[in-house]
């Protein structure tokens, strides 16, 4: 309840935004942010929408609070939006905003109902919408705009998502890489560096992930674009700080 309570004080419940403006609590606030949507039902007589996403939100709130503790994110409190989102709604123009605002990912998601071998199977997939890689993705290459996980329901929500967000490292690895394209574009090298490192340190343990996946293809990205933010820390002439020191090309240094 604590958590919920805390999570009420910067939510915008009374009345979504419209699609194409921002929350409002999105501008009110700073610091780096998430957003949360509600999840889309497929098949409405199998859900109870407001229960479920009470779980969600309780879920998410205990788990980024877990990342902020550990990597020094200054993340803020996920902000709850009481819309849908869909694929396309995400407009250049809306984008631009977000990224303004500091919203590193919008997550939304479907929540989708069927059987299975005659039993009844509820399932909910997660979208996580990485605002800047959105915005910046002209300058970045082919980045994954967004990436998705599936969650089986069961007859306890809240401990389903607490345990598939709790171990999921491609969640903080990739918030963790949108924060620092941020502080990358914004010429805070050392901060970007930082932020780099610490994805691709999550994405090698225990192991380093499969070929072909999309922890794998994120693990390469990082790889490079911890040597360009060195570059660039180098080739700017108004920067004088660490990364301007031979010593400080890759990650441990």
């Amino acid at each position: 309840m604590r958590a919920l309570r805390a999570f009420a004080a910067v939510s915008c419940l009374l009345a979504g935004p419209a699609l194409g403006q921002p929350c409002p609590a999105v501008t009110q606030q700073t610091g780096l942010k998430v957003v949360l949507d509600d999840f889309r039902p497929l098949s409405t007589a199998a859900f109870d929408v407001p229960v479920l996403m009470e779980r969600v939100r309780s879920a998410f709130v205990m788990r980024l609070a877990k990342l902020c503790s550990d990597r020094s994110l200054n993340l803020r409190t996920p902000i709850y939006c009481n819309r849908f989102r869909q694929e396309g709604d995400f407009k250049k123009s809306e984008i631009a905003d977000l990224n303004d605002y500091d919203v590193v990912v919008e997550i939304w998601g479907t929540l989708l109902a069927d059987t299975e071998d005659g039993a009844p199977k509820r399932e909910a997939v997660i979208r996580y919408e990485l605002i800047p890689v959105h915005h910046y993705a002209s300058d970045f290459g082919d980045w994954p705009l967004r990436f998705e996980r599936t969650v089986r329901i069961g007859g306890v929500p809240l401990e389903a998502f607490r345990k598939a967000l709790g171990a999921d490292r491609a969640l903080d690895a990739f918030l963790l890489s949108a924060a620092a394209l941020k502080a990358l574009k914004g010429s805070d090298y050392e901060r970007a560096k930082k932020l780099f490192c610490s994805s691709q340190l999550l994405l090698t343990r225990p192991s380093t992930p499969a070929a072909g996946t999309p922890e794998a293809d994120l693990l390469d990205r990082v790889k490079a674009l911890v040597v360009r933010t060195v570059d660039e820390a180098r080739a700017d002439d108004t920067y004088k700080g660490l990364l301007s020191l031979p010593t400080a090309a890759g990650c441990g240094s």
